[in-house]
């Protein structure tokens, strides 16, 4: 009878610890992307419009902190990023392809440089982004080969690109 109890008082600090990892992992891509657009957050966050984005507070992510634009999911993931419409600028980073549990990327109207995300880049998850909300955002160059060969969307019911740079 004690040993399921020892057991479990093993394991339990371990997947707590993972899902610590993956919080912090998702905290780190976020900031990230507010280390691309700096100026802009910091303008935003003194106009009150975006909140708790600051690395003091990367642990409270998905922990029980408010972040502008964030949704978790039950297990602490980052699941949906909902920026459209901040003006951010900035560059588009390819750690997005980190965020695993992301299911919604929505960062339409704002200015934000760079190519489209490649194959690699996107996450491996089991609900790819659904939908991609990246009109008007200002990222460049041609869609990538890879989208159209290994580039599995099955469940992507819109992709919205429009007033975007694209060759």
């Amino acid at each position: 009878m004690a040993w399921p109890l020892l057991c479990l008082l093993i394991l339990l600090p371990a997947g707590f610890a993972q899902q610590q990892n993956a919080t912090a992992l998702d905290a780190a891509v976020l900031m990230s992307f507010r280390q691309a657009a700096s100026s802009s957050f910091a303008t935003l966050q003194q106009q009150g419009r975006i909140v708790g984005w600051q690395t003091n507070l990367t642990y409270q992510v998905c922990m029980g902190g408010k972040w502008t634009g964030v949704t978790c999911n039950n297990q602490n993931r980052v699941s949906q990023l909902n920026l459209g419409g901040f003006g951010i600028m900035g560059r588009l980073i390819p750690e997005f392809g980190q965020l695993s549990g992301l299911v919604l990327l929505d960062l339409s109207s704002n200015d934000l440089t760079g190519n489209f995300l490649q194959a690699g880049d996107r996450p491996e998850c089991s609900h790819p982004w659904d939908p991609w909300r990246w009109n008007n955002i200002g990222v460049a160059g041609p869609l990538p080969i890879s989208w159209g060969k290994n580039f599995s969307l099955p469940s992507l019911q819109q992709l919205n690109l429009n007033d975007n740079p694209i060759k």
